[in-house]
């Protein structure tokens, strides 16, 4: 899938949401959003990669009760690129992740893990010493994880960080920051 694919299925999703949540229906909805550092150090394509970037994320959960939910994500990967002998290897991509959600609030702090499956999407290249560029671009699908903790700052607003780890073709660490706001 391409990213405009990837926005259509969240806006999707957030006008699904929206709507449950006039018509009562979602009493524990939330929506949130929050900056990353991003690590990959693996192999791509054609090449190696070791290099970290800044990755944006977006996501859309339902709480039914209060200890467990589902959410869905999507994370705008970033670029990423490193030098070696062989020349010049390039990263790009994007992931729509699938979670279970498991929750403890006590007081105003929660702690939280998430558990479910990131479909990626990549492009790649590299590169060579004398110019010849190869290309590889793909989709694979695998294993996501996340363990976090929230803050809350304003009744239905809260401060988060959290570390997550997606285990597909490119093997990614992630730890960031955001927003949530619970409907």
């Amino acid at each position: 899938m391409k990213r405009n694919q990837y926005l259509m299925i969240l806006a999707a999703c957030l006008m699904l949401g929206s709507n449950m949540a006039t018509a009562e229906l979602g009493e524990g909805l939330y929506v949130g959003g929050g900056v990353y550092h991003l690590s990959v150090d693996d192999s791509v394509s054609f090449g190696s990669l070791d290099d970290t970037t800044t990755a944006e994320a977006v996501y859309l959960g339902y709480r039914p009760i209060e200890l467990v939910g589902v959410e869905l994500g999507y994370y705008n990967l970033g670029d990423m690129q490193d030098h070696s002998s062989a020349g010049k290897a390039e990263f790009d991509g994007q992931a729509l992740t699938l979670a279970g959600v498991l929750t403890f609030d006590v007081g105003f702090v929660g702690i939280y893990g998430k558990a479910g499956v990131a479909y990626l999407d990549t492009n790649s290249s590299l590169t060579l010493n004398n110019g010849y560029k190869i290309n590889g671009d793909g989709s694979s699908s695998g294993p996501f994880a996340a363990i976090g903790a929230s803050l809350d700052i304003w009744d239905t607003l809260y401060l988060y960080t959290e570390y997550q780890r997606i285990q597909a073709d490119v093997d990614i660490d992630m730890v960031g920051v955001g927003l949530r706001f619970d409907f």
